[in-house]
């Protein structure tokens, strides 16, 4: 009402809170929720990686196959989505996709095999070294690949004859194709690589970027994998 009261100060304070309340406000709501279609990429990406870590550790109980993979089917859309409006080039979201997908089934796969007793030694150590592998394969892709390779081969010498080792087997197999032909985006997933926009033709099969190594850059990798988990 008028007059007004209050010192000039005290107005000025007052002025300066109505200004500064909605832009602390959008400011809060953009650190909290990405407003651009690269980050809200990277925080898809994160979720989709972390979940696969999570399954591998046990972490909340074994979920159900149905419900994973209808949750990863639609984070898959989203992903697709964001990648092309952010136009990123370092990976293909379908390809990923389909590596997460290969990978979440083989986890399950393995996960339910090691609840049973079916198992000899050494293949069951073949699998916990396999999901051991898993739970950080944002951060060391090609392990997880190595792991999975070798709990491929122990499985299926050892399910000859018996048909659920011999599935077991050959999803461990391909996800870890299926991790080879992707290793770009699970260290991107990570934040472990360069978080710049690549430049055209910087994709997975192009320029290597600092923090990635290629594949075959140590061949004895595999090897030494596989002597660690006799």
């Amino acid at each position: 009402s008028l007059p007004l009261t209050g010192s000039f100060g005290q107005t000025l304070s007052l002025a300066l809170a109505v200004v500064a309340g909605p832009a602390i406000a959008l400011a809060g709501f953009r650190m909290i929720y990405p407003a651009d279609a690269h980050r809200r990429m990277r925080m898809l990406m994160h979720a989709m990686v972390h979940e696969l870590e999570s399954m591998a550790a046990g972490s909340g109980g074994r979920p159900r196959a149905g419900i994973w993979r209808a949750r990863l089917e639609h984070r898959l859309l989203r992903l697709v989505r964001w990648a092309e409006k952010s136009g990123e080039s370092r990976f293909s979201p379908a390809g990923a996709g389909l590596a997460v997908l290969a990978a979440g089934s083989a986890i399950l796969g393995l996960q339910e095999l090691r609840g049973g007793s079916r198992l000899s030694a050494g293949a069951a150590r073949a699998v916990d070294v396999a999901l051991g592998r898993l739970r950080t394969l944002s951060h060391h892709p090609e392990r997880a690949a190595a792991a999975l390779d070798t709990a491929a081969r122990r499985l299926e010498a050892a399910g000859q004859s018996d048909p659920a080792l011999t599935q077991a087997a050959d999803l461990a197999r391909a996800a870890a194709t299926a991790l080879r032909a992707n290793r770009v985006f699970f260290p991107l997933a990570a934040g472990l690589s360069d978080s710049g926009r690549s430049a055209p033709g910087g994709g997975a099969g192009g320029p290597q970027r600092p923090g990635l190594r290629r594949w075959g850059s140590s061949s004895r990798e595999p090897e030494q994998v596989e002597t660690r988990e006799t």
